[in-house]
């Protein structure tokens, strides 16, 4: 570990573009100080990342080029880590996989409206440890009875009916339900089913206990779809 960390700090100035889209990484950077910005324009996402946040670590594990640009908002210091000590590291401690797929994760909460730009990088690692893998096959119906927590899609689509078997809303990517076992004793009175094979992970309550904005949000929507 000491040796990891051995490489230089460097510092930047505001406006400084760290990494680019679409370039191959040599290294991974590990913010230690101020605020750096991450661009994906083509999603028209951008949200910020402070102290803690790394810089290049998946495209550098998977041999793959940046999927966003990295630019300075503020003065930041960051710790150069050598990408083949950085995998050789996690491979060392059996820690890759579990990385790589924390990282995806991650990856997957900054796209989405619920978990993206308003969320430090602390809480996002957080929350992507504890998302729980779920797949649903076509027309198949998913249970959320009992469940206390939220289910959030990564791939697919679920179609929400109603009592009646009316379809009230349809769910893609990014999209989620299940905020009713968060902020009520209400069960869920419906069912809800997959259009087509849908892969969603599931995310426990606990775990979002405590993130104000995200209990903001949920409250909105779920405000929202009560009134259909």
């Amino acid at each position: 570990m000491a040796h990891l960390l051995s490489g230089p700090v460097e510092s930047v100035n505001p406006g400084t573009i760290v990494l680019e889209k679409g370039t191959r990484p040599d290294c991974v950077y590990l913010v230690l100080s101020g605020t750096m910005e991450c661009i994906k324009s083509e999603l028209n996402i951008k949200f910020h990342m402070s102290t803690g946040s790394f810089i290049g670590d998946l495209p550098c594990l998977d041999n793959s080029e940046s999927a966003a640009t990295y630019r300075s908002v503020s003065h930041v210091q960051m710790l150069r880590l050598s990408d083949e000590l950085y995998r050789s590291f996690l491979e060392s401690n059996d820690l890759l996989d579990q990385v790589v797929s924390i990282q995806n994760n991650i990856e997957l909460l900054r796209r989405t409206w619920l978990f993206g730009e308003e969320l430090s990088y602390v809480v996002q690692n957080k929350i992507a440890q504890s998302m729980q893998s779920m797949e649903v096959e076509e027309d198949e119906e998913l249970s959320i009875e009992g469940k206390s927590g939220l289910f959030l899609i990564d791939d697919g689509e679920l179609n929400v009916k109603n009592s009646q078997g009316e379809i009230v809303e349809v769910l893609n990517f990014g999209d989620f339900f299940g905020e009713q076992s968060l902020l009520s004793e209400e069960s869920f009175r419906g069912t809800i089913q997959a259009s087509f094979p849908t892969k969603l992970f599931f995310i426990d309550a606990d775990v979002l206990a405590g993130i104000p904005i995200v209990h903001l949000k949920l409250t909105e929507v779920w405000a929202t779809r009560r009134s259909h």
